[in-house]
């Protein structure tokens, strides 16, 4: 359908609830995200994104951190305004 979903690695961790938790897991299983981001408002929720960069890297690789924080971002900056649905 052309949609591009972002996870934010706080759900990692549990601090969202089980069924965030689930469902991000999920998806980076299934290679559903385009992105993953830390979602920050403030410096008192920054522990919590951090441990879930921690968590993704220690389950999925530090490939798959680089690839939805600075690969893709890359390509999407990169495209000028094109749009596109592959991977």
């Amino acid at each position: 359908m052309g949609v591009w979903l972002q996870g934010n690695f706080r759900s990692m961790t549990g601090e969202d609830g089980y069924h965030a938790d689930r469902a991000v897991r999920k998806f980076l299983k299934e290679q559903r995200y385009r992105f993953m981001a830390l979602d920050v408002h403030g410096p008192q929720c920054l522990a919590g994104r951090l441990d879930g960069i921690q968590l993704v890297e220690e389950e999925f690789g530090r490939e798959v951190v680089d690839q939805l924080t600075v690969e893709a971002p890359r390509k999407l900056v990169l495209m000028k305004g094109q749009v596109t649905s592959d991977r």
